[in-house]
């Protein structure tokens, strides 16, 4: 009971993380599902190619994601530790990072896009092709700049001042919505105003992040950009990052892999599923809400050394998680039939969103928070290498194979999705639970301290001088 008490000043402090980061996390979800709601009069073609270009899109975004999380887990360590200069020099190397992986992960997609495609969409129909060359142009273009916003967002947030980031989010998200609104239904531009709206929302969001990073606040100092990257503030980044990067990279690919399975079921099984996927993003807010807000405060502690109370903490995000995911499945589930009017007028797909998203409002309360909250505790100590180790394995052996067998052997429809991901979240809980239960996850040292840390890559002369301003 003393691990799932509540005192005053926990409720504080979590209040504080979340509810910046709920509104965050919110608008992101609705954002997904306007696209999908605005280019419904453009027809199925092309709600189906935007709905499997996401995925290819997030796919790419799996480089900057993986640092923007190992940056959050740093800086809050840095912070328990009380070295403000760190936490600065993290985040301005990890924004660098992402940029010169950004610009690479670019390139690439614009040399092999055509190969791309034709692995993704197969025998789809050719407006569908044509749809989805226009949305991907755009989102490749706009990499870098999301890439800025992300970790710059998520390095502001570990440093524990989760409301500056989300006014970068607001100006995204809102950006986005307003552009987009005025392409479609003023200038009737359609899925090009769209596409076009989403670059210059993502430029916006790059330059409000930099803007908020290099203004400053009393936990984190950040000056200027530095060019070069050092080894001693890069190395705990990757430590939790690149075991992430290969994670998401898996997961995300995995992911695209079960969609494409929907291809054979014809445009309104994957404009169907499309569809399932953005409402159950909205669903899963309060759950994405825990895995973001928890690193910067179990970080914290576990920077501290105080293992009792980082535990403490992760056990009072899991209760959260559960109860409101609770309650927003069961809404969800109240309101469908009319949610689904905001995507099609078709009724065939309309029956497919609600025979497929019964089953989901049962099972995410249940299983969700400890297969993907629980995973973004533990790595708020280091913990890395297993997590991200489990849930490729969930992935391949679960959600991948479950999947394939049930939509390409016994021929169910997009219900054998659903199936692979929910005996993917049940094999994350068994490897997963009893790690946390166990406290095996605070074993790690992510950063040296000061007495045994190397002295070989001292900071340069302009990461080590005063900010120029911090936030009150």
């Amino acid at each position: 009971m003393k691990l799932i008490k509540m005192s005053k000043e926990d409720v504080r402090e979590i209040k504080a993380m979340c509810i910046p980061v709920f509104v965050e996390q919110l608008t992101i979800a609705l954002m997904a599902m306007l696209v999908s709601a605005m280019v419904k009069g453009s027809g199925m073609a092309a709600v189906a190619s935007v709905n499997l270009l996401n995925s290819l899109t997030m796919l790419f975004q799996q480089t900057y994601t993986a640092i923007g999380v190992g940056v959050t887990v740093v800086v809050a360590q840095y912070l328990g530790r009380g070295d403000t200069q760190s936490t600065g020099r993290a985040a301005s190397q990890s924004i660098m990072l992402s940029i010169y992986l950004s610009v690479v992960v670019a390139l690439g997609c614009f040399v092999f896009m055509e190969p791309l495609l034709g692995l993704i969409l197969a025998d789809s129909e050719p407006l569908v092709y044509a749809y989805s060359r226009t949305y991907l142009v755009y989102n490749v273009l706009s990499l870098p700049f999301i890439a800025i916003y992300t970790v710059a967002s998520a390095a502001i947030r570990g440093s524990g001042f989760p409301r500056t980031s989300l006014w970068a989010t607001l100006i995204h998200n809102g950006g986005y919505a307003v552009m987009a609104a005025v392409a479609v239904y003023v200038l009737d531009t359609g899925l090009t105003g769209v596409s076009i709206s989403l670059l210059a929302s993502r430029i916006l969001a790059a330059a409000a992040s930099i803007w908020l990073l290099m203004r400053g606040n009393e936990n984190m100092r950040v000056n200027r950009l530095s060019l070069r990257l050092q080894g001693e503030i890069m190395r705990p980044v990757f430590t939790v990052g690149f075991p992430l990067f290969l994670e998401n990279l898996l997961f995300q690919g995995g992911k695209l892999i079960t969609q494409t399975f929907s291809v054979a079921f014809g445009t309104n099984a994957i404009a169907a599923n499309g569809i399932v996927n953005n409402i159950h993003s909205l669903q899963i807010v309060p759950g994405l809400t825990v895995s973001n807000a928890a690193p910067p405060i179990v970080g914290k502690y576990c920077g501290r050394g105080d293992k009792k109370e980082a535990k403490r903490k992760g056990v009072q995000f899991l209760g959260l998680a559960t109860v409101a995911l609770a309650i927003t499945s069961l809404l969800m589930y109240i309101f469908l039939p009319p949610l689904t009017t905001l995507f099609t007028d078709a009724p065939e797909v309309q029956n497919e969103i609600i025979h497929v998203f019964g089953m989901i409002c049962l099972l995410v309360p249940i299983l969700w928070p400890m297969g993907f909250a629980l995973p973004s505790i533990l790595r708020s100590s280091g913990d890395a290498v297993y997590t991200s180790a489990v849930c490729v394995g969930a992935m391949i052996f679960m959600r991948i194979g479950i999947a394939y067998y049930f939509t390409q052997v016994m021929k169910i429809g997009i219900n054998g999705i659903w199936i692979g991901m929910y005996a993917d979240w049940v094999f994350r809980i068994v490897f997963f639970l009893p790690r946390f239960i166990k406290g095996k996850w605070l074993d790690h040292e992510l950063i040296k301290s000061k007495a045994t840390a190397g002295e070989d890559e001292p900071a340069s002369q302009e990461d080590q001088e005063e900010p120029v301003a911090s936030e009150k």
